[in-house]
């Protein structure tokens, strides 16, 4: 969903995250990235998991997780995720 969402992640790194100078003059693109990458830090120095392996979680289904996610978003009405896009959303979890 980033290229559809890019002005409102950008909005949060620069209101939230206020690195609005360390991503002017950037791409859009490269904004959002930048904005995403500095949240994964702030995360990870707070002590919150990113990644499978950074929670511990070994054994994943992704369809099974898929299908769960669709279900409760669903259920919390969220629209505009895809079984496709919330595969790639635990994709990333699995990354190192």
């Amino acid at each position: 969903m980033k290229p559809h969402i890019a002005h409102r992640i950008i909005r949060f790194g620069r209101e939230i995250l206020g690195i609005g100078a360390q991503i002017e003059g950037l791409p859009e693109p490269e904004q959002a990235d930048r904005v995403i990458e500095a949240l994964e830090s702030w995360y990870r120095r707070i002590g919150t998991p990113v990644t499978f392996k950074e929670g511990g979680i070994v054994n994943t289904d992704i369809d099974a997780l898929t299908k769960q996610a669709l279900q409760l978003g669903n259920f919390w009405g969220i629209q505009g995720y895809s079984a496709e896009d919330v595969k790639k959303i635990y994709e990333l979890c699995r990354r190192e």
